[in-house]
């Protein structure tokens, strides 16, 4: 009887763990981040450890997967700045992809098993990196950069890979 009782809770976790995510709410200020799964439960997203805000999440369309921007303070600016793309999965494992410049946006591709996001220095001709990584091993799938003459003027802006249009969709608020 009593393993029958370990199983049905067990299996109860199970579940729970794998409800998928259903919606969020962002605190105005940014500063939370409130996650619900399909079961009704919600918690707060957990921050990285320099991390002070949350901006952009989104839910995967398969809801197997939340993400958001991670904003962190920076010696250099009066503005916290988004350094990397935070993706929960399911079982509450967290998956971080961050680089050596800001990141301005991303989305999910590859029916949500996969973020795209677009990568840049803050201030300044720099050029602009697009990167699609897998998201259960963090596997760099596709890359694309945009010159830094794009930004000067002196070179037109080149055209999108598919992948890469709704992160720089979203870099600009759109």
């Amino acid at each position: 009887m009593r393993s029958l009782a370990v199983l049905a809770a067990f299996i109860s976790l199970s579940v729970y763990a794998q409800s998928p995510f259903s919606t969020f709410i962002l605190a105005k200020n940014g500063s939370k981040l409130e996650i619900r799964d399909r079961s009704g439960s919600s918690w707060l997203a957990p921050k990285q450890d320099d991390q002070v805000a949350f901006r952009s999440p989104k839910i995967a369309l398969n809801g197997q997967y939340v993400g958001w921007l991670s904003l962190s303070p920076n010696c250099c600016a009066s503005y916290p700045i988004p350094l990397a793309v935070i993706v929960l999965d399911t079982h509450r494992q967290l998956h971080a992809f961050a680089g050596d410049q800001a990141t301005f946006g991303w989305c999910f591709e590859r029916g949500g098993t996969a973020v795209a996001f677009k990568r840049a220095l803050l201030h300044g001709a720099t050029p602009k990196l697009f990167e699609l990584r897998r998201i259960e091993d963090g596997a760099l799938l596709r890359k694309f950069e945009v010159p830094p003459e794009v930004s000067t003027g002196e070179a037109p802006m080149p055209d999108l890979p598919q992948w890469a249009a709704c992160a720089a969709k979203d870099a600009i608020g759109g």
